[in-house]
Parts: structure tokens; sequence; C-alpha cells
């Protein structure tokens, strides 16, 4: 009796898993693909300039680059917050961007750039953070006689 009662278990787990009934969600650890729900790997970085930088305030290029194993659909550049730059790819089958912004700072201190990506499943990756500090004044310190 006890072999009857395990078989039909084990059989109604097999057709619930088989039929993917609703909500129920069973993972009988035979291998399946989690990455079709969430999406794959999506890789963002800064280039340059390297975080911890001090830069002289003058223009700044921003060099930044993204994967997905899933394609991309766009990269986004912020800097101190508020978006700068975004790139919408049309060749969403693409994994690999790579992109440069030219940055006029305005003011010394420090600021933070950050980058993200969205891949072609529709999934944004974490930020790439990089903190620079633009120094006060872009005029060099003048020798005295």
């Amino acid at each position: 009796m006890k072999k009857v009662v395990y078989i039909v278990i084990i059989t109604l787990l097999l057709i619930v898993t088989a039929c993917d009934i609703g909500p129920v969600s069973i993972d009988l650890g035979l291998g399946g693909d989690a990455s079709k729900s969430t999406g794959g790997q999506i890789d963002v970085a800064i280039d340059s300039p390297i975080s911890g930088s001090t830069l002289p305030l003058r223009s700044v290029d921003i060099a930044y680059h993204a994967t997905s194993t899933d394609g991309l659909s766009a990269v986004e550049l912020s800097i101190n917050g508020g978006v700068v730059n975004t790139f919408a790819n049309p060749e969403t089958n693409q994994k690999v961007i790579t992109l440069s912004y030219s940055w006029q700072p305005t003011a010394g201190g420090s600021h933070i750039i950050r980058v993200r990506a969205l891949n072609s499943l529709g999934v944004w990756s974490d930020y790439s953070t990089s903190t620079v500090n633009i120094e006060a004044s872009s005029q060099p310190a003048q020798k005295e006689n």
C-alpha cells in the first residue's frame, strides 16, 4: 500500500512540474534554465575615469561599456543622480556595447558617475559607480618672482 501512495505522489509531482500549473513551482533539480525568467548576466563598467581620480575642471571623457548574454536594449549614464546620456539600441541581439561621453563639469568637488544597462528581456543591471574629484579651479598655480 505504501508503494502505491509513493507512486501516486511522485506521479502528481511530475504532472504538476510538466504542466507548470499556475503559481505552483517545483524544482526537482533536473537542470532547468533559471535564467529564462530573470534574464542572463548583465555586466556594466566605467572604464575611465578611474574611481578616486582627481581631475582638473575641464572636459572629462567618460568611457563605459555593457555586456549581456541576452543582448542589450539600452545603456544609461548618469552623473550626480541625473541621467546625461541614454543609448537606445535598435539591435537588441547585440551583446557588447562600448560608449563614450564628453562631460563638462561646472563645479569642483566630488561627483558620482553611474552606468546601468537594460537587456533585451527588460531586466536592468545593477549600477557601476565611479566617484571622481574635480579640482575647484582649472587655473595652474602661478609662480611668485
